[in-house]
């Protein structure tokens, strides 16, 4: 590599090490516009919500269905370190009690299947949530924005029957508590609905004496809910035992015909560890393909969990408690059946709950949790404004960073007036043109490497029997010749993060969902055109493949690479072609695009034959270079030696 390679590689490395803190301070905002967001997320300290006038509605009368349960207010705003003040004499979650958990959880028999179910509704204005008195929780979300199933016959048509629905197939309602059979009790929930504060409470009375219920406040203008749920012991004279109790957190959910199963994903936070899974965990194949025996439950057995999330590619529910009591977190698989294109499609989903230990409730004693939902887009703006982490459920890989940065570029860009297509293809071009430089020093070395194939050739052959000797020969070849064997390789490894970057970026980018380019309906699908017995027929995957084969036709092989290792780096990109082929429209044109100005260049780029210098033939001898560099005085005596001769020549030189 020349000199301005160097620099700019330098230059590269300094922005390497300096673009993490740089995104996150354009991304994350103010703190001024942080902490506003979090006072619209947050309830307020009375309970009550603004309305659109700026004013609070005043506190209606409570029915009197209510007044056994004793329901409190919520709680005031809190920071996001504080906890709720829990009830005198609770005590500490005991890891040991997770043993129980090895059974099968419970599927809520208690309540009679001929059960006459109520599902109350809350509307705002991004979305519908729907309730359940079988097991008084929140049951599911419907996102009046977004549209379930995209193609090009209805873009942007958002029907009743065609909006994201998140917790769909999950038979448990969110803070429900699904071993509701360990409580012995044949009935649901009652409820009280105040539509305008967007309240609902539910609760009921066991013959034991304990008292159930459940409170839900939903945000004005976001995708978030308060929630409260409380066990009191009502019975007036004798303790009440509490089993251990087990609060759904809600399901993962598919909400794309071309939904993975990768996608469908259990995230949860303790402390600063950021843990996940998905259904490849419970279903324990052998190397990903071989099938193994199938595991049953995942255990988390902390008191440390500060939230849980169920994500699928562009949606997430997330549970948060503000208190740390529990024992832990336990998730389920569950085979699910969707109709897609009026055909069914079998799916594994996961089910999550927390988990509470065994507790001894005095007579009039009660135990109160809270918990902050949100039920939403996977939204890196919304997520990176929510407190405690969140933004961590967008999950960009290793090289995120880069991933943020190369968001922030396409939505600046989309906020100009481009389209997101059209802003994918000019970030593109504008990071070829930043690499530039490398790259022309990469080819240079490369078609200076071609030019010495035929003489590496003979050194390979002549000291075949001797494969320690050849590869000294060969280095040395190289350095005789000005070569460096990892020139063609140092300039592309550099450009594989903001590859890797834009490969996650555009996967879980919500921005495409829904945008069109040419024939392509969906950038956040593939862009299926037709289907030939049953095989969909993708144009882009194809052009791809197309543009990597041209490209490496161009590209000379690697010094020493023998033919079948020739032929197989040829024909690689069939086998991309075959790992993309289904992916979103939006990578392979990305990568569509890159291959033709990779071509492009590599044929602008005109390098003389003249300017790659004559080849130095192989030598047992030292290099031309060492033979012409003067040897360096090792002693002080040889350093004023070689002085004194220096000094007698230039007397001689000046007569």
């Amino acid at each position: 590599m020349d000199r301005t390679s160097y620099i700019v590689l330098g230059v590269c490395m300094v922005l390497l090490l300096a673009w993490q803190p740089l995104t996150e301070k354009l991304l994350s905002g103010s703190d001024q516009d942080v902490a506003a967001q979090d006072q619209v997320i947050r309830v307020t300290a009375a309970g009550e919500d603004a309305n659109e006038t700026g004013e609070t509605s005043s506190q209606p009368e409570t029915s009197a269905a209510v007044e056994p349960i004793e329901i409190e207010p919520v709680a005031p705003a809190i920071s996001d370190t504080s906890t709720t003040a829990t009830a005198p004499g609770r005590p500490e979650a005991v890891i040991s009690d997770t043993p129980s958990l090895t059974a099968p959880r419970g599927t809520g028999a208690a309540v009679p299947e001929d059960f006459e179910e109520e599902r109350p509704l809350i509307e705002t204005e991004k979305a519908t949530f729907e309730f359940s008195t079988r097991y008084g929780g929140l049951s599911r979300i419907y996102l009046k924005e977004f549209q379930r199933i995209i193609t090009c016959d209805n873009p942007g048509n958002i029907t009743e029957t065609n909006r994201v629905v998140l917790n769909d197939k999950n038979q448990f309602s969110i803070l429900g508590i699904e071993n509701l059979k360990s409580f012995d009790t044949g009935v649901g929930y009652k409820y009280s609905l105040d539509e305008s504060r967007r309240r609902i409470t539910f609760w009921k009375d066991l013959p034991n004496g304990l008292q159930l219920a459940n409170e839900f406040r939903i945000s004005t203008n976001l995708y978030q809910v308060t929630g409260r749920s409380q066990i009191k012991n009502a019975s007036g004279g004798e303790p009440v035992k509490v089993p251990q109790v087990r609060r759904s957190v809600g399901s993962t959910v598919v909400t794309t015909a071309g939904e993975m199963d990768v996608d469908l994903r259990l995230s949860y936070l303790i402390g600063d560890n950021y843990k996940k899974t998905d259904i490849r965990w419970f279903e324990n194949k052998i190397m990903g393909c071989i099938p193994g025996q199938p595991r049953q439950q995942y255990i988390e057995p902390s008191t440390e969990i500060r939230w849980a999330a169920m994500s699928n590619q562009f949606f997430t529910l997330i549970v948060e408690p503000r208190t740390r009591d529990m024992s832990g977190l336990v998730a389920v698989p569950k085979d699910v059946v969707f109709q897609v294109d009026n055909a069914p499609k079998s799916h594994k989903l996961i089910e999550a709950a927390f988990f509470y230990p065994e507790k001894i409730l005095a007579p009039g004693e009660s135990v109160v949790h809270e918990y902050d939902i949100y039920a939403g887009p996977k939204s890196f703006k919304i997520l990176n404004q929510l407190p405690e982490q969140k933004h961590r459920i967008a999950d960009f890989g290793f090289f995120g960073f880069f991933s943020k940065a190369l968001l922030l570029g396409m939505n600046t860009l989309h906020s100009m007036g481009l389209s997101y297509a059209l802003s994918i293809l000019t970030i593109t071009f504008i990071i070829k043109m930043a690499f530039w430089p490398l790259t022309h020093a990469s080819t240079k070395s490369m078609k200076r490497m071609a030019k010495l194939q035929p003489q590496m050739k003979e050194i390979q052959e002549k000291y075949k029997e001797d494969p320690t000797r050849m590869q000294q020969k060969l280095m040395k070849f190289m350095k005789d010749n000005k070569v460096n064997p990892m020139g063609g390789c140092l300039p592309m490894l550099l450009q594989m993060p903001v590859f890797i970057g834009f490969f996650f970026m555009i996967r879980t980018a919500i921005e495409l969902r829904g945008e069109s380019f040419l024939w392509i309906c969906d950038l956040s699908q593939s862009d299926t055109v037709a289907s030939l017995a049953g095989f969909p027929i993708n144009p882009m995957p194809i052009l791809m493949g197309v543009t990597m084969l041209i490209q490496t036709r161009l590209t000379p092989p690697a010094a020493g690479m023998d033919p079948m290792q020739a032929n197989m780096m040829r024909y690689m990109p069939l086998l991309f072609v075959g790992i993309l082929y289904n992916y979103s429209s939006g990578l392979t044109m990305y990568w569509t695009f890159q291959n033709i100005l990779s071509i492009v260049q590599t044929k602008l780029t005109r390098i003389d034959e003249s300017k790659l210098g004559e080849v130095v033939p192989e030598s047992d001898g030292p290099s031309p270079a060492a033979a012409r560099k003067p040897r360096r005085p090792k002693t002080w005596m040889e350093a004023k030696t070689l002085a004194m001769k220096q000094a007698q020549k230039k007397k001689k030189g000046r007569r």
